[in-house]
């Protein structure tokens, strides 16, 4: 993937997540204070510098609110496409057949997982934001165990912003 900060100014232990997020699949658990949002909009922009080839990258953000949608974009410099209700079954297809990085409600997500409105194997990343509210029982834990059977080829990158002090077994259990 070749993730380069193109002198955003990143930390040298920022530059290291993205350097070992690239070259495996990783789960990256930081407190707070600690640069999530730069480094996920670096990783994210890496993503959209590769909107030309064929097929383009697909790239879900989950999870994410509106300041996480509105920050991201700040830092990318572009927009970040937003899927939620409002946007039509045939409206978000030609979306994901674009490719790019989208910010999409989980709800929205599985229902078109399910209903084959978008080629699982185009999807080359999932980016999960707020895993502290993520539960094995949540829609986004069922995203991933569906990203993960259907699609063998590609890379499931998790990226999970989480309070230390709130963490518990649970959410370290992985199926």
């Amino acid at each position: 993937m070749g993730i380069s900060n193109d002198g955003e100014g990143l930390l040298g232990f920022q530059e290291a997540i993205l350097k070992e997020l690239d070259e495996k699949d990783g789960l990256l658990i930081l407190a707070r204070g600690l640069g999530l949002r730069s480094i996920i909009s670096t990783y994210l922009k890496s993503h959209c510098a590769k909107a030309h080839l064929t097929p383009p990258p697909l790239v879900f953000v989950i999870n994410a609110t509106s300041d996480d949608e509105a920050g991201i974009n700040d830092q990318l410099g572009m927009r970040m496409a937003c899927i939620h209700h409002e946007i039509s079954a045939s409206e978000r297809e030609r979306m994901f057949k674009h490719g790019g990085v989208l910010s999409i409600t989980s709800r929205i997500l599985i229902v078109d997982m399910l209903n084959s409105k978008l080629d699982l194997a185009q999807i080359t990343g999932i980016v999960v934001l707020h895993a502290e509210e993520v539960s094995p029982a949540s829609i986004e834990a069922f995203i991933l165990r569906v990203f993960r059977k259907s699609n063998t080829v590609s890379s499931k990158r998790s990226q999970k912003s989480l309070n230390i002090s709130h963490m518990d077994s649970r959410l370290c259990k992985q199926s």
